[in-house]
């Protein structure tokens, strides 16, 4: 019995120490002028994930996907770290198309990852295209609990 106790608590503290890689978009992040990413605040206060909105103010319509990234700000590291994905998650492998001058709203599950989000600040990345272009978009959020 002893033995059984031993490994699950070495079980959980394993997935306790997960180390986070440095963001792979840190170079690139930049605004775009034309297209958005917002956080819809009110849902931040669930702990299942929270809304999103990508609004095409452009003149030209943009494919997304339903994939997203999710990072957390070190600020010990002063840097962006990626957030893991959970063993055998993937993101549906679909195209949406916004048109010029609507919007789309999206839902980012904290529950796909492999993380706990603890009190901090976070961002959201979603990478769309337009005109053959690679668009980059971005927004920032804090969990406070």
């Amino acid at each position: 019995m002893k033995q059984i106790i031993l490994l699950l608590l070495l079980i959980f503290l394993s997935g306790c120490g997960i180390e986070l890689e440095p963001s792979k978009y840190t170079d690139e992040m930049t605004a775009a002028e034309d297209v958005l990413l917002e956080i819809e605040e009110d849902s931040l206060k669930t702990e299942d994930g929270f809304k999103f909105h990508i609004k095409n103010n452009s003149e030209y319509p943009i494919a997304i996907g339903r994939e997203y990234a999710l990072e957390k700000y070190d600020k010990k590291k002063e840097e962006w770290l990626q957030i893991p994905l959970k063993d055998n998650i993937a993101f549906q492998a679909d195209g949406l198309i916004v048109d010029s001058g609507s919007e789309s709203s999206f839902f980012a599950s904290f529950d796909t990852y492999n993380y706990s989000f603890p009190k901090g600040d976070y961002r959201i990345i979603k990478v769309l295209s337009s005109e053959g272009d690679g668009i980059l978009l971005y927004d920032d959020f804090k969990i406070d609990k």
